[in-house]
């Protein structure tokens, strides 16, 4: 019964399906390998492209279900299948955002979750996930967008701590320090971020 629910989750393809017979007639049948049994007052869904016949509603387009399998794997604390389904969800993305295919804001609404599942197993793949976060934030010039640059940073330094590399994570702060500079709300934030104080923070800023 797993293996058959594993199975659907990853193709999206529906045990039952409307298979129309010579008179043009269309009968609903459930797939003899699916193990759980049917309830007769559920209508099959038609597959896509077959219209909406003897008023039954057509059903969207078959598409995967990564976002459950990706779920079940952070839950379960399985990092290496985390990545995984969030990988092909990453690729179904970059090839349509159309019906069958993660667009970006889908994929995109679960880096986060997966950087934080992975980051002690795969601190580098967390990393890059996070930098792709605060360069997508970076392009934005509001209060909410520092707030969450500021967050990635934060994020991110444990994880260069955990591998020795303390001082790229200051140079990556004053990277963006110095092309951000004229954006004094995005400063103060990043004050906070690095613990600054106030008399601090005026001293810096007047020596530039």
């Amino acid at each position: 019964m797993r293996a058959a629910a594993l199975e659907f989750l990853e193709s999206g393809q529906w045990p039952t399906r409307l298979p129309e017979d010579r008179a043009g007639r269309r009968e609903g049948a459930v797939d003899s390998a699916w193990p759980l049994p049917t309830l007769d007052y559920l209508a099959p869904c038609p597959e896509p492209g077959t219209g909406a016949r003897s008023g039954v509603a057509v059903r969207s387009a078959v598409r995967p279900y990564y976002d459950v399998l990706l779920q079940m794997a952070i839950a379960d604390k399985r990092p290496n299948d985390a990545l995984h389904w969030y990988d092909k969800m990453v690729a179904s993305g970059k090839q349509s955002s159309g019906l069958g295919g993660w667009g970006v804001h889908s994929y995109s609404s679960f880096s986060d979750e997966v950087a934080e599942a992975v980051a002690s197993t795969h601190p580098e793949r967390a990393l890059d996930i996070y930098r792709r976060g605060l360069d997508a934030h970076l392009e934005q010039a509001n209060i909410s967008a520092y707030e969450r640059c500021a967050v990635y940073l934060g994020k991110m330094r444990p994880i260069l701590t955990s591998l020795g590399r303390d001082k790229e994570w200051t140079h990556l702060l004053a990277d963006v320090r110095q092309n951000y500079r004229n954006r004094p709300r995005f400063m103060e934030i990043l004050d906070k971020l690095e613990g600054r104080t106030i008399l601090r923070t005026h001293k810096s800023r007047s020596g530039r």
